[in-house]
């Protein structure tokens, strides 16, 4: 039989599980964004330069 702690050590550890995932998630969004941002300013460096 489980006690409290052992619960609340579970519930702790899942919790933490999804937060690492989310910061994953955050931190490859962030790196898209950066990724897109220059790809923006290339593209508006080349249609300036026409």
């Amino acid at each position: 039989m489980k006690s409290d702690l052992q619960y609340a050590i579970e519930r702790n550890v899942a919790t933490n599980r999804r937060a690492v995932e989310n910061y994953n998630l955050l931190r490859q969004q962030e790196q898209n964004l950066d990724a897109e941002e220059q790809h923006l300013v290339l593209n508006s460096e080349n249609l300036s330069n026409n």
